[in-house]
């Protein structure tokens, strides 16, 4: 199992994007969209932290997912939009993730194609939740890496 950040980045590697050469692409009338994965090591296992959705929204509403949303023009990188996004969501603060892995692009329906990053967080970290977006904030532990 891997305990520390540095052994996380070494399960991601292989599919590490920013290694891998991996090619971006934006598909005809596909939205960029960027996510999340905060990770954070508590009584010895790594924990995923996840939102409820607001169940008013347009997409989605009520569906358990990770921080994240469209990329906005002012974002750099696909790190830029779901850091943005888990502050404007959760009120956790970009400088305080270390980002382990880009994973490759996948489209979600309806018209998206998201990029997840992996990111390990503090582990006393508490939520600031924005009610418009986000009902409530959970936390799992995850299977064994």
């Amino acid at each position: 199992m891997a305990r520390t950040v540095d052994g996380l980045r070494r399960l991601f590697q292989r599919c590490d994007t920013r290694i891998n050469g991996y090619t971006k692409v934006k598909p005809l009338g596909y939205t960029p969209a960027s996510v999340l994965v905060p990770l954070f090591y508590r009584d010895d296992a790594w924990h995923v932290l996840l939102t409820v959705r607001s169940k008013h929204l347009s997409s989605h509403a009520g569906l358990v997912a990770f921080p994240g949303g469209n990329a906005d023009d002012s974002d750099i990188d696909e790190i830029a939009t779901a850091l943005r996004e888990a502050e404007e969501e959760i009120g956790l603060p970009p400088e305080v993730v270390e980002i382990v892995a880009v994973l490759p692009q996948s489209p979600v329906r309806p018209s998206k194609i998201v990029t997840t990053v992996v990111g390990v967080i503090p582990t006393d970290f508490k939520p600031e939740i924005n009610e418009t977006e986000v009902h409530k904030v959970l936390h799992s532990p995850s299977p064994d890496f």
